[in-house]
């Protein structure tokens, strides 16, 4: 096992209509990861009704090792809530396996973007 200040850390997390503290999220979560040696993060959007996409989008600009995917409204498809987290979940997994640019983390955190890690 690596040690923190030596590991690089990839969180990764769902986000629908948590523009209005997403930005608070990210930067407790950097901060709880700052002795670490690279954090990153990837974040997957659906069915947001507010100006989360476009707060992500902001986020990825300043922040080159902020990645985020929005697939768009899932209710039609899944109408229940627990699978279309359940879908937004398997995606992100599936980014994580087939996409290069992650295979270089030590680590992969699971983390909430809606207000819960302001005591970090």
């Amino acid at each position: 096992m690596k040690l923190f200040k030596n590991s690089k850390f990839l969180l990764v997390g769902l986000a629908r209509d948590c523009s209005d503290n997403l930005s608070a999220s990210v930067f407790a979560l950097r901060n709880a990861f700052a002795g670490s040696a690279e954090t990153s993060f990837f974040v997957l959007e659906s069915d947001s009704t507010d100006q989360t996409p476009k707060t992500l989008h902001q986020l990825s600009r300043s922040d080159p090792n902020f990645n985020y995917r929005c697939v768009g409204n899932l209710t039609a498809d899944f109408p229940n809530r627990t699978q279309r987290i359940a879908h937004c979940r398997n995606l992100c997994l599936s980014e994580i396996a087939n996409n290069n640019y992650f295979a270089s983390y030590d680590y992969i955190v699971i983390a909430d973007f809606d207000d819960v890690n302001h005591s970090l």
